[in-house]
């Protein structure tokens, strides 16, 4: 697991320093930088197994440092470990596609293509999985009875699932929302050791669902114990309620400084803020969507 990156000069990042937890958030205007620091941070998880890191990137965990810092190269203690990083982009089309179960679980991350075959490996590993995904499908989704992942052909698997009233309503008629739930499920059952960085895990749900996901995504971090990290870039204030304010970082930008990062308990008269709003909506509040001077210490005015 990542505890701290330190960029200098990779993108839209001049100088950053990022303290990051298990499941950590990157929140901000648009074009602050938020996806670039996932690149960094993926950037930074492969320069772990480089013998020459390219980039002025330096990963550290638990004090073990490595990486490039102003062209020179950083060794502190052993090279620290991180989980195979992957950004994950899933895509309802590839969601919704038959896949056979030796799916490779990387690509299936990456693009959503995969996850018929990544659920029926997980049922056959796991006599429970099915039962606790079923249950908990249909207490999110009340119309849905049950789930189900069948043969197609002699070598792939397809979703459907079954309503309350009886009907059987193919993959192709499911909603987005469901598709993306599902995926977030099977990240219960992962295996190896992963960084996974979400952009904008909000997309293609209601937002009355964006609690049960978080909900299960800092279920899997937990259990993990800290072979699965997490961290994600997000408009959303209803994913930031969800979590706490040493788990969230304020990304802005400006011409002169470039992207800066601000962790929440930093912002401006936070203490006394957070007693009135959820964490999301104290973002939300004080956002003008540009800067967010009024959060940024640096850069409001008063005290």
């Amino acid at each position: 697991m990542l505890d701290r990156i330190d960029i200098q000069n990779f993108g839209c990042v001049r100088a950053a320093s990022l303290q990051l937890t298990p499941l950590h958030a990157f929140i901000g205007p648009n074009d602050s930088g938020k996806s670039t620091l996932l690149r960094a941070l993926r950037e930074g998880a492969a320069a772990l197994t480089a013998v020459q890191p390219k980039h002025d990137i330096v990963v550290a965990t638990r004090g073990a440092a490595y990486g490039r810092s102003r062209g020179e190269l950083v060794i502190a203690r052993e090279r620290p470990r991180a989980g195979a990083p992957v950004v994950v982009r899933w895509v309802p089309r590839s969601l919704r596609e038959a896949s056979d179960n030796a799916a490779d679980v990387g690509g299936f991350l990456a693009s959503g293509y995969g996850l018929p075959g990544t659920l029926a490996r997980i049922f056959n590993a796991n006599d429970e999985a099915l039962a606790t995904t079923n249950r908990r499908l249909s207490e999110t989704f009340p119309t849905i009875a049950k789930l189900r992942v069948e043969p197609r052909g002699s070598a792939q698997w397809q979703i459907s699932v079954t309503l309350a009233s009886g009907v059987r309503v193919a993959v192709e008629e499911l909603s987005d929302g469901v598709l993306y739930w599902l995926a977030f499920e099977s990240l219960r059952y992962l295996e190896d050791e992963w960084l996974l960085l979400l952009e904008e895990p909000e997309n293609g749900l209601h937002p009355s669902r964006i609690a049960e996901v978080m909900s299960t995504i800092k279920h899997v971090v937990a259990e993990s114990k800290g072979r699965i990290q997490v961290v994600m870039a997000t408009h959303s204030p209803l994913v930031i309620n969800e979590l706490e304010p040493d788990q969230v970082t304020l990304v802005t930008r400006d011409v002169e400084r470039g992207t800066q990062v601000t962790p929440m308990r930093q912002t401006k008269n936070f203490e006394e803020r957070s007693k009135v709003y959820a964490l999301g909506e104290l973002w939300l509040s004080y956002a003008n969507g540009r800067d967010e001077a009024e959060l940024v210490p640096s850069m409001a005015t008063g005290s």
